[in-house]
């Protein structure tokens, strides 16, 4: 007796004619904002990505090192997040101090295309 009906309302149906919130437009400073965010997004995730390889990749002479005795190894020390953050916000400003720079060839070239 119930084979072959549905539960679907007609296309011509009031039910079809109301504005649903999904079907409405978005205000054009939500799209703005979008973009904003989208485009902080990016940026934010760019800066990090060079904070994260510095502070992993590179090292720079112990701040508590003097003077090294002739035959003895320099003592290195890993770059703080800090020091990578400066690095990076000096890199994308292009101002390059020369304070900090990158030591091994593999952050060179991450440097060169970054």
């Amino acid at each position: 007796r119930g084979a072959g009906r549905t539960l679907a309302v007609p296309h011509g149906s009031p039910h079809h004619d109301r504005e649903s919130p999904l079907n409405s437009v978005p205000p054009m400073w939500y799209a703005e904002l979008k973009r904003w965010l989208h485009c902080a997004f990016l940026v934010v995730s760019y800066f990090g990505v060079g904070v994260l390889f510095y502070s992993h990749v590179e090292r720079k002479a112990c701040a508590d090192d003097a003077e090294p005795e002739p035959m003895e190894p320099m003592c290195t020390e890993p770059w703080s997040p800090i020091d990578s953050v400066y690095f990076v916000m000096v890199s994308m400003s292009t101002v390059g101090y020369g304070d900090l720079a990158p030591s091994t060839p593999v952050s060179r070239a991450f440097t060169l295309f970054f």
